[in-house]
């Protein structure tokens, strides 16, 4: 039996990215990802810590959800992400 793996492109936000998207402060971001209120990052190096971008984008629709205004955020494409357009990496 052959196996298949399909492979999903994310992208890569690092912190500036993080707090543009979320309006939240460095602190806080590391103050809710410690109580696992927010995602979790990913060490990618000694310095690099990172976050998935669908993993923030997740975050942020159940934020919406939980005070019942799900569908404010558009779509992600090139011309209206500011996540993208902040410069953000890609994973493979």
């Amino acid at each position: 039996m052959t196996q298949v793996f399909e492979w999903r492109t994310d992208a890569i936000l690092r912190l500036p990215q993080v707090r543009k998207v979320t309006g939240l402060s460095r602190s806080s971001i590391y103050a809710m990802q410690e109580s696992h209120h927010f995602p979790q990052s990913l060490k990618l190096g000694a310095q690099a810590v990172d976050w998935l971008e669908s993993e923030v984008r997740a975050w942020l629709v159940s934020r919406a959800e939980d005070r019942g205004t799900i569908g404010i955020l558009p779509p992600a494409t090139r011309e209206n992400d500011p996540v993208r357009h902040g410069g953000g990496r890609t994973a493979y």
